[in-house]
Order: structure tokens, then C-alpha cells, then sequence
């Protein structure tokens, strides 16, 4: 479960490192060049020195199984056993090919969630921590809101489209 949780926590340290370098950049009196539709890049104590479209709804596609994943190295055990129910084998577009009664490791589906942004391996890691897609998203979204989160929505813990799945 550490593993998971420096991978993630590494992974956002890269994220904050890169938004300081675009600061500095933006500092030094040059526009930042951001290809991206909408961006937003503040300081430590909340100042924005650069916007475009912060306030737009966007989809968080696969960025969603970040959230998935945090949840799931808190919540569950790397070891612990997960058995494929007919509504993960069920998930389209197929990643893994998970069946209907198989059996497979949390550390397992996170490395597939992450790596391979395995949709079904997501939804498998959320009906383990919850019992179903839907209580899982009131875990994602309360969540989302403990960490600074606004005007963000979670529907389902893989990131497939939905209109009531968006962020900022």
C-alpha cells in the first residue's frame, strides 16, 4: 500500500514541480504557452498568475482513476482478493478481459487501473471498497471535496463519459 501511495504522491510532487516551473516562466514576464482548452496556475497562498478557462466543466477521463486508486490503497489491503462480479465483466471498452468469477489482486487491479487505465479494473476496485459504482461515487466525491475539489462531480470510478462526471 506505500508503494501505491509514493507512486501517487509522486506523481502529484511532479504535477506541483511542473506548475512551479510555469510560474517561474510566467514570473519572468513571459506569457506561458498552454495548448490545454482551460488551465489554471496559482501560488501558495492562492494568488492566480495565470488562467484560461478555469471555470469550464471538463471531463476528467482517466485522471478520475488517480482519485479511484487513492481510495482504494486507503481502503483495502494489496493482498486482499477480489472476485470479478457480472458488472465489472460487463464494462465496455474492455481492458483486461476480467470474467465473471475470476479472482484477482488489489494490487493487481491497481497496476491495471494505472497502467494500462483499465476501466473494468477500476470499477472492480470500487464495488470491492463499496458494494456498487454509486456508493463509490459519494466516496470519490467526498473525497475530491476534502482535498480542495471545487466544482467537481464524480459518477463512476473509471472516468467514462457521463454528463454528470466533470471538473474544473
Amino acid at each position: 500500500m506505500r508503494y501505491f501511495k509514493k507512486i501517487i504522491s509522486a506523481i502529484l510532487v511532479l504535477s506541483l514541480v511542473l506548475a512551479q516551473m510555469s510560474i517561474f516562466a510566467f514570473a519572468a514576464g513571459s506569457n506561458p504557452t498552454i495548448s490545454a482548452e482551460s488551465a489554471i496556475i496559482y501560488g501558495d497562498s492562492g494568488e492566480v498568475f495565470f488562467e484560461k478557462n478555469a471555470d469550464a466543466k471538463m471531463e476528467p477521463a482517466s485522471m478520475t482513476k488517480l482519485l479511484t486508486c487513492l481510495i482504494a490503497v486507503e481502503k483495502l489491503k494489496l493482498n486482499e482478493t477480489v472476485i470479478i462480479d457480472a458488472e465489472v465483466a460487463a464494462v465496455e471498452p474492455i481492458e483486461l478481459g476480467l470474467v465473471e468469477g475470476e479472482e484477482i489482486s488489489v494490487e493487481d487491479l491497481l497496476y491495471a487501473s494505472l497502467l494500462l487505465s483499465g476501466n473494468d479494473a477500476a470499477t472492480a476496485l470500487a464495488i470491492k471498497v463499496s458494494g456498487s459504482v454509486g456508493e463509490f461515487a459519494k466516496l470519490m466525491n467526498d473525497k475530491a471535496e476534502s482535498i480542495g475539489c471545487e466544482n467537481t462531480n464524480f459518477t463512476n470510478p473509471s472516468g467514462l463519459p457521463d454528463d454528470n462526471q466533470y471538473t474544473t
